[in-house]
């Protein structure tokens, strides 16, 4: 049984940490594996410290990140009310709550309205500083993330099989060029390029492996006997 948590876009350097200590620690308690999903958040400093110091003794776990400084969810998600995105965590609507489709940015005013209109719409939420995005790929024994929700909101289909994708709007930060990302980053900021292929490769199918997954054995490494999947 693999355990996962994800406690992105929402808490302080304190909440943030708890939950995946509560993560861990369950781990630990049942010796199963467990990956921290999308760690990127306040406080992760310590949760890759922690991750580290397991491994070290032994568990399998790990955290996987990806390169945006903004997540996306639906403009209705309960940490997104004024109480305690607002007032609790000190964040503006006008700075940091981006429609998907438009890219305008919300007011309280706006959000209010669109609830009311459109109670599932997605938004981008910029959570943290451009900066940490850097900090973060330099980070050992961690994988890169990708993963998206498709824009629902009229006229786009996500079913019409001969829509042109190109006219689908800049909507979700990890919908395309998720690696490429990672590795301008690296390249642009002296992150040695065999340190981001094992993020990219090796690290998630050696904790899957270990899981017992006789596929991802067979990858992420290049040797004799392995599976050549191989991007050049």
């Amino acid at each position: 049984m693999l355990l996962f948590a994800c406690t992105c876009l929402i808490g302080t350097e304190v909440g943030e940490v708890n939950g995946y200590q509560e993560l861990l620690a369950n781990a630990a308690a049942v010796r199963g594996p467990a990956i921290a999903c999308h760690f990127n958040n306040p406080g992760y400093n310590l949760v890759h410290e922690v991750l580290v110091r397991m491994r070290q003794n032994g568990h399998n776990v790990w955290g996987e990140l990806y390169p945006y400084e903004a997540g996306s969810t639906t403009i209705n998600a309960v940490f997104l009310d004024e109480d305690t995105w607002v007032k609790q965590l000190g964040h503006k609507y006008e700075d940091t709550l981006a429609d998907a489709v438009t890219g305008e940015f919300y007011t309280k005013e706006s959000r209010d309205e669109m609830i009311k209109k459109d109670p599932t719409r997605l938004v981008i939420v910029y959570k943290m500083p451009a900066k940490a995005v850097v900090d973060w790929m330099r980070l050992p024994g961690v994988a890169i993330a990708s993963d998206t929700m498709p824009v629902l909101t009229p006229p786009y289909d996500i079913q019409d099989l001969d829509m042109d994708l190109r006219k689908l709007p800049n909507n979700h930060p990890r919908g395309a060029g998720c690696f490429a990302k990672a590795f301008r980053l690296a390249r642009e900021n002296d992150i040695p390029l065999m340190h981001m292929v094992t993020m990219a490769s090796y690290t998630p199918a050696k904790h899957l492996g270990d899981c017992g997954l006789k596929a991802m054995q067979e990858r992420g490494r290049i040797q004799e006997g392995k599976i050549a999947d191989i991007t050049i």
